[in-house]
């Protein structure tokens, strides 16, 4: 049997350096978060070899000599002093335990000399043998040497990525360093190449042009929150500036990279209903709190937290996230070099004429392609008030060019105003039945039928709003012991939403009455797919998973592609969509339109 003995310290420092020390860039994380501790308002990284060789160069406050050996010894910090600042922590390190770890796998030259010291001096280690300390004359700060990383344990070297891969990650983790201190003037050289320098720069806004280009940061919005709990601040990306990973996203906590799933919930549930799903946007965002609500001794690397009354920050980070989407303007798309247009109010008078929803559905699909006849006894039944119709002719539809109604332009409920030219659009017809054209002073405009009007379905779709309908002859619904489970437990909320469902027997319920908007055809599929994603999102907030219901509902009674409509019916729906607040989105994130610019059309005819 295997005797128990104590581990020799240079094994023991190698050990944990299996945990602080991942790969490469884990050293630079950690030598450039001790130079900002030091107070440093310049840091210089110079990265070669896939990594393995590494420079930091700092002006900080430097080390004394009778410190600087002090230094690389396990758990010797001068960043707490007893447990009790573990909970008031104001600096990136804390444990003492990075230095001692990276110079027990590589060779470790320490540059250092104290502000306002006559000299410095330099600390030598190699594979965590004891320290060889000289006197040099040097500048003041430090600088940290690191080479020939891992040369000592070749079960490590091995598991290296390619070099330029290792390099990839030294500049992601010094990209989100500087992006965490824009205070900080950090610039990055890779093998004798300038990556980025941020010049000093004092704000967020220049230090994200810097480091990821001013084609992407110059888009980006300002994001600003505050409660009793903390503050936020940062930048996120409008919703036509996506990707189709999440490798920019930077959430900082108190100047720290940090990983917390109720945060990057928050970002996604601001979001939602503007970009598509499986999208994701670019954001930055700097979070703010008492240190005595965050545990940042979960994890060697700190990067995973624990945060006290995370729902709060929840709250905080979604709502400063919305606000900055509703006063970002999100441009109509547009194609060909024409200009790109921000969303429009509601236009007062005309629009108004008629109810938001009627008993009867206003956009109805019957299985087969409608009659003329038919079109015109279905449109007869909800005619809006400012609408006059005339008999339609079984011809081939003509080419209209119908103005939209003017009117004054009120302030929306969010404060939100905006250029698009909502007086000056006319209709010019329907294309495949599935796009309203526009004639648009810029070009065309092409409105997804579909889109739009599910926009406003979905925006419009509040207990004050929605009105039922009572079914003449009661649906029935046979569902399984677990699908009759989620019904019982959600009867109230389908209420709220115009449903009025009711037991019918073993196993069967009966559908009532539906959202007056609803139609008939959809009313069974659209209840039975309520209850598939309630099931699916039993930990999902309710406020969450009510969304998503109406998000389901609106699909399913909005006019679909390939239903043929009347003049008076695309009419109905542009004056629909010019009341939403979101108009260039569907609820599921998908354009509800695009310009196709003169420009193009002209350069496509070869017009000069």
């Amino acid at each position: 049997m295997s005797k128990i003995q104590r581990l020799p310290l240079h094994i023991a420092n190698q050990i944990a350096a299996g945990e602080v020390v991942e790969r490469p860039s884990s050293v630079v994380k950690e030598l450039v978060e001790n130079a900002i501790d030091a107070g440093a308002s310049r840091i210089q990284v110079i990265a070669s070899d896939g990594g393995r060789n590494l420079t930091i160069v700092d002006d900080g406050g430097g080390m004394p000599p009778e410190e600087a050996p002090l230094a690389f010894e396990r758990f010797a910090t001068s960043k707490i002093q007893d447990a009790e600042d573990l909970w008031k922590l104001t600096t990136m390190g804390f444990r003492g335990e990075a230095l001692p770890s990276i110079a027990s796998i590589a060779k470790v030259t320490c540059t250092t000399r104290r502000r306002g010291a006559e000299s410095g001096v330099r600390v030598y280690l190699e594979g965590g043998a004891e320290p060889v300390v000289t006197p040099v004359g040097c500048p003041e700060g430090t600088t940290m040497k690191v080479e020939d990383l891992f040369f000592n344990t070749p079960a490590r070297r091995k598991f290296l990525r390619a070099d330029s891969t290792e390099l990839g990650h030294v500049t992601e983790t010094v990209t989100a360093l500087a992006l965490a201190h824009p205070e900080v003037h950090i610039s990055l050289k890779v093998n004798e190449r300038n990556v980025f320098d941020t010049a000093g720069a004092t704000d967020l806004a220049t230090t994200a042009r810097l480091v990821l280009g001013g084609d992407i940061a110059g888009q980006l919005l300002p994001v600003s929150g505050e409660s009793p709990h903390g503050k936020v601040q940062g930048l996120v990306s409008p919703p036509e500036l996506i990707r189709s990973d999440r490798s920019k996203q930077w959430f900082f906590l108190n100047g720290r990279a940090v990983r917390h799933p109720t945060l990057a919930k928050a970002v996604e549930e601001a979001l939602m209903g503007h970009i598509p799903h499986g999208r994701h946007p670019l954001y930055i965002l700097s979070l703010t709190v008492d240190p005595a609500r965050v545990d940042v001794n979960v994890h060697p690397t700190k990067k995973e937290i624990r945060l006290a009354d995370s729902q709060s920050f929840f709250i905080l980070v979604r709502e400063a996230v919305s606000r900055a989407l509703l006063k970002s303007h999100p441009a109509a798309p547009s194609f060909g070099g024409a200009p790109a247009f921000a969303p429009k109010p509601p236009a007062a008078g005309p629009i108004g004429g008629a109810p938001a929803f009627s008993n009867v559905p206003a956009f109805s699909r019957p299985a087969e392609r409608p009659t003329v006849e038919q079109n015109q006894a279905a449109f007869d039944a909800y005619r809006p008030a400012f609408a006059p119709t005339a008999p339609m002719a079984a011809e081939p539809r003509p080419v209209y060019q119908v103005p939209l109604p003017a009117g004054a332009v009120p302030v929306t409920a969010t404060g939100r105003e905006d250029t698009f030219p909502w007086d000056k659009i006319k209709i010019i017809g329907q294309l495949h039945d599935t796009f309203i054209m526009l004639e648009h002073p810029d070009g065309l405009y092409l409105l997804d039928q579909h889109n739009s009007h599910e926009r406003y379905l979905y925006e419009h779709m509040t207990p004050a709003e929605v009105t039922s309908q009572e079914l003449l002859l009661p649906l029935t619904l046979a569902l399984s012991p677990a699908e009759q489970e989620v019904l019982g437990d959600h009867l109230a909320p389908l209420s709220e939403l115009g449903f009025v469902i009711e037991p019918f027997g073993e196993g069967t319920w009966a559908i009532r009455a539906v959202p007056g908007f609803l139609p008939m055809a959809e009313a069974e599929q659209t209840v039975r797919d309520l209850l598939g994603k309630a099931a699916e999102a039993r930990f999902v907030s309710p406020a969450n998973k009510e969304d998503k219901w109406r998000v389901t509902i609106a699909c399913h009674s909005a006019t679909r592609a390939g239903d043929r409509l009347t003049m008076e019916q695309m009419q109905r729906i542009v004056e629909l969509w010019r009341k939403c607040d979101q108009p260039f989105t569907c609820p599921h994130g998908r354009p509800t339109g695009f310009l196709l610019g003169m420009g193009e059309l002209q350069r496509r005819c070869l017009r000069s």
